[in-house]
């Protein structure tokens, strides 16, 4: 049946048959016009095929009727005659479609199949970077490897080798990441060393070594100013500024990202516009501005909305939960995080995937879903472990210790929280460092241990101002009006419970835990001593009330 369709085509429409076979499924007339330089012999010819059964109309479009008539006529062509068959459709496309990244992939499968190493590589990197930006890493490796492939023996190029460690590291495959930058960086003055030099600062950052990241990033800044690369400069300027951000420096980091972001508006470059916007998000939030933050949040998303950028829109999502979390709005928070989770398992990025559920854990268990929190935090923290995660494995362990502190398994709490600050004391973060340690303290106090209590607050207390952490100085004020409570001094505790309380740079969560004892204070001070406490507090700035608390709890 094939063959008596096929020889019902008059020889003369036989070479165009086979272009149109070579091309595709899909038959376009424009690029048929073009290889034939004869649009007048088209009408005849493709009313000819129409006729045989060849070809028919789908969705408005020419196609063959069957990929199977379509393969009998590709396998009817000498192999010697079939790569110059792919060069001129591949030629043609370039012609009618010149710059044009949907033919990329399309074009990459032409000039492979015409043995042009040369434009193999170009269209593979095309397709490669549409395929990135889509957030298929599979695909876009597949490209990536496929041009790698066909470079003379011994050879690299910088430029894949860096997309591929790339693509490596967003799916936590850390180690195959570092091996590609550093093949990359023993080439000798390749263009790609700061690149290589940027993206291991990365990974060093994922494994919580900020400090040889940030020595990594000021190298590659460097190495772009000389070569006078101004976006990768505004790149180096906003890494620097999410290790600013890591390491408790607000006002640095919100300097550099501001800086960065000025740079790469005025360049035009969208994808690191975004980027750039998410880590002013960041600083935000960690510095109580969740409504500022959220707004920057949704300034990114029009961005990736608009590029197609799929990992972007992950990273607006996961960060708009986290946001909504922290101003106590659970039901937009349950919303942001499921996205972000189900974005991520569907786009193959198993580290954000962790993060995101760990963030969604969170919100299950200000929910009252302890036991749906506690095996998402348990399952994450596995996960975490084995990829060597110690930003998702401090998270979780953090979550954990929280958890275990609400069902008053206070034993376990203290666990969880030492392990997490014994991996901020070794990483340098000390922000988190602060952080854990004011759940510490009033852990420790609940062991019958007030000396180490103490200790957790006074060291936390000395962080905090060191590092200008604002927002944890609140958590600390809370985590001293506890530690008074249990001490069975109602009229501090519920003078510093005001502080927290009417505090517009405490998170939801925080007033929740100091909530939770109040009761107990209005009860011992009775209601007119209670509010009159309360409004002693709520007259306070932070740094009077961390000086009160220090007076009262921290004596020598």
């Amino acid at each position: 049946l094939l063959a008596r369709r096929l020889n019902r085509i008059p020889d003369t429409y036989q070479p165009a048959l086979r272009l149109c076979a070579v091309a595709g499924r899909q038959v376009d007339p424009a690029l048929l016009a073009h290889l034939l330089e004869d649009a007048a012999a088209l009408p005849p010819f493709f009313l000819a095929c129409t006729d045989a059964a060849l070809f028919d109309v789908a969705d408005g479009s020419l196609r063959f009727s069957h990929d199977k008539l379509r393969q009998a006529i590709l396998d009817d062509i000498q192999k010697v005659d079939r790569p110059d068959l792919h060069r001129q459709v591949a030629e043609g496309i370039e012609a009618i479609y010149p710059e044009d990244d949907a033919y990329a992939e399309v074009l990459l499968r032409h000039w492979t199949a015409a043995g042009v190493p040369d434009k193999q590589i170009h269209y593979a990197q095309r397709a490669a970077e549409q395929a990135y930006r889509a957030a298929e890493y599979s695909r876009a490796l597949a490209a990536l490897q496929g041009a790698q492939a066909v470079l003379p023996a011994e050879a690299d190029d910088g430029r894949i080798l860096v997309r591929m460690a790339d693509i490596y590291e967003r799916q936590a495959e850390y180690d195959q990441a570092i091996a590609l930058y550093d093949r990359v960086l023993a080439l000798p003055k390749d263009t790609y060393h700061a690149d290589a030099l940027l993206g291991k600062g990365q990974v060093l950052d994922a494994w919580g070594d900020y400090g040889a990241a940030a020595q990594m990033t000021q190298q590659a800044q460097t190495i772009f100013e000389a070569h006078s690369d101004p976006v990768g400069a505004a790149r180096c300027l906003r890494r620097l500024g999410n290790l600013a951000n890591m390491t408790g420096h607000f006002d640095e980091a919100e300097r550099l990202m501001q800086e960065a972001l000025t740079r790469l508006r005025a360049l035009g470059n969208q994808p690191d516009t975004g980027d750039t916007l998410i880590g002013l998000g960041v600083t935000a939030i960690k510095q109580g501005r969740a409504a500022e933050a959220i707004a920057t949040y949704q300034e990114a998303a029009a961005i990736f909305e608009q590029l197609g950028d799929r990992y972007g829109l992950w990273r607006v999502a996961n960060n708009l939960g986290t946001a909504y979390v922290s101003q106590g709005d659970l039901e937009q928070a349950q919303r942001y995080l499921e996205q972000a989770v189900e974005e991520a398992r569907a786009i193959g990025i198993r580290r954000q995937q962790l993060a995101t559920s760990s963030n969604l854990g969170v919100l299950y268990a200000m929910s009252g879903k302890m036991d749906e929190a506690e095996r998402i935090f348990t399952e994450t923290l596995e996960i975490a472990r084995r990829l060597g995660a110690l930003q998702e494995i401090s998270q979780n362990l953090s979550n954990l210790a929280h958890l275990s502190a609400l069902k008053e398994d206070y034993p376990a709490a203290r666990d969880h929280y030492e392990e997490v600050a014994a991996i901020r004391e070794e990483t340098g973060d000390m922000p988190l460092l602060t952080d854990v340690l004011a759940g510490l303290a009033p852990i420790y106090q609940r062991l019958g241990r007030p000396d180490k209590a103490s200790g957790a607050l006074r060291r936390t207390i000395d962080l905090a101002k060191a590092h200008q952490v604002r927002p944890l100085i609140v958590k600390i004020i809370g985590a001293a009006a506890e530690i008074a409570y249990l001490r069975s001094d109602a009229a501090h505790a519920a003078r510093w419970a005001g502080a927290v309380l009417s505090s517009d740079k405490a998170e939801h969560q925080i007033k929740e835990e100091v909530g939770r004892f109040t009761p107990q204070l209005k009860a011992a001070l009775g209601e007119a001593g209670y509010q009159a406490a309360l409004a002693a507090g709520e007259a306070m700035t932070a740094d009077e009330a961390v000086a009160d608390i220090e007076r009262v709890l921290l004596v020598d």
